[in-house]
């Protein structure tokens, strides 16, 4: 198939999501804390750092955000890291999370393992590349002899299932599966719900638009 107006946007969006994802891999690998040894920290206190407000112009509402603070230990000695994010949800009291430390300065820590800005890059890399690939795929492999398949079921059912993981995986601060079984074990809250519902609702729109597709004759 010829490259045209068509299918440019798509591959657009395909090589931009490569950027992404290899950008964001980059980071991690080079990070400065590839070498900071792993250790158990346990929540310990929050600081809001934004109240509860009603933005009358942008007309939304936002909820309250906190930093969040975690104790850990190292050869018997306690310290505490407090993240470098805001979020709008407190984890229990105690609730685990990876803290990397660096060996020769253990006061020096971070949450989570690598830097956020790694993990929305990566995030949206997936984003684009899965978002894209289902509706190359159908383009490209479009003959005579291909099964009918609903092209646009497709690139918004991967869309929405690529959009609730990611949210999931930014609430639960990592995107390993688990990583988010550990944080929805100890620290569920019901709007979540809707985000496994996005991720549900967009495999079953894949599924149903390659397996199941009727045309009207």
């Amino acid at each position: 198939m010829k490259i045209n107006k068509f299918t440019f946007l798509p591959l657009l969006a395909l090589l931009i999501g490569v950027f992404f994802l290899g950008l964001g891999i980059y980071e991690t690998a080079t990070s400065q804390t590839k070498d900071y040894a792993e250790t158990v920290g346990y929540y310990n206190d929050s600081t809001i750092a934004e109240f509860e407000h009603y933005d009358s112009i942008k007309k939304k509402h936002y909820a309250t955000t906190y930093y969040l603070t975690y104790q850990y230990a190292v050869d018997g000695e306690v310290y505490y890291v407090t993240s470098d994010y805001t979020t709008a949800i407190e984890p229990s009291y105690g609730e685990e999370i990876k803290v990397l430390y660096d060996t020769e300065n253990p006061e020096k820590a971070v949450i989570g393992g690598p830097a956020k800005r790694s993990n929305f890059l990566i995030f949206f890399g997936i984003f684009f590349i899965l978002g894209t690939l289902p509706f190359l795929v159908v383009l490209f492999g479009n003959n005579k002899q291909s099964p009918k398949v609903d092209k646009m079921g497709i690139l918004m059912g991967s869309i929405l299932a690529v959009m609730g993981y990611g949210m999931l995986g930014v609430i639960c601060g990592g995107f390993s599966p688990v990583t988010i079984f550990n944080y929805i074990e100890s620290s569920f809250a019901f709007p979540m719900i809707i985000l496994f519902l996005m991720i549900f609702a967009g495999v079953f729109a894949v599924i149903k638009s390659i397996f199941f597709y009727k045309t009207q004759d």
